[in-house]
Order: C-alpha cells, then sequence, then structure tokens
C-alpha cells in the first residue's frame, strides 16, 4: 500500500494545497482508471471478489468500547479504493491481529488489486517498480 500511494504521487497524482501535505490522490486516479475500464475489469477477477462481496468492516468507538462497523458497499472504483485502504488500516490500525482466515484473504485481494492498478497506468507502473 505505501509503495502504491508512493507511486500515485511520482505519476502526477497528488493532492494537497500548495505548502501543504502532499497526499496521494485517490480521487483524481481513480477516476481516469474508471474512464479507461479499470473498475470493470477488477470486478470480473476472482483474486479481488472479496473485496466487492464482503468489504471490510472498520472498527468504531462506541463508548469505552470498540464494535465493528457494517460494511460500505463497493459498487465503483473509488469505493473498492476504500476498501483497499481499510484493509491497511485495519491491518495497522484496528484491532486485526490475524487470527482470522479472512484477513488474510482480504490482505491478498487488496495485494492483487494494487498489483493490478499499479499495472493499469505507466506512470504508476513505473515508480511502483522502481523504473525512473
Amino acid at each position: 500500500m505505501t509503495r502504491f500511494e508512493f507511486a500515485l504521487k511520482e505519476a502526477g497524482f497528488v493532492a494537497g494545497s500548495d505548502g501543504g501535505n502532499a497526499t496521494p490522490d485517490w480521487t483524481g486516479f481513480g477516476d481516469w482508471a474508471a474512464e479507461r475500464g479499470a473498475f470493470d475489469q477488477l470486478i470480473s477477477n476472482t483474486a479481488i471478489r472479496i473485496l466487492i462481496d464482503e468489504p471490510p468492516r472498520k472498527q468504531v468507538r462506541r463508548g469505552s468500547s470498540f464494535e465493528w462497523s457494517d460494511p460500505l458497499e463497493v459498487r465503483n472504483l473509488y469505493e473498492l479504493s476504500t476498501a483497499i485502504r481499510q484493509v491497511r488500516n485495519n491491518l495497522f490500525h484496528g484491532g486485526k491481529a490475524g487470527a482470522d482466515p479472512r484477513d488474510d484473504a482480504l490482505c491478498e485481494a487488496a495485494t492483487a488489486a494494487l498489483l493490478f492498478l499499479a499495472d493499469f497506468h505507466p506512470g504508476v507502473r513505473a515508480a511502483f517498480l522502481g523504473e525512473f
């Protein structure tokens, strides 16, 4: 995920105001890729179907305890990118210890989706692979 976000910025998909934080422009990249049919190709890929059929949930605070929210629907590339980022956030920040085989399946699906998307744009691919 980190390498992909680096590649987005290197390929010109960067958001943020002048002098502010430079952040990966997932929306701009998603719009670019969606116009070229990336989502349609991804939804036919069995390796990522869990992200669409059973997207990750988000850990939320309820008083002094935690719960898991209902998953968001994944109907377009932007929502898929949100699901991919949720997998990352759950892994690093959200109480997922990896004991559930579903966690592994979500991580594998997110990785497959990122590899597909990295290959979809020549500049992102080059930066992702370190070909400068």
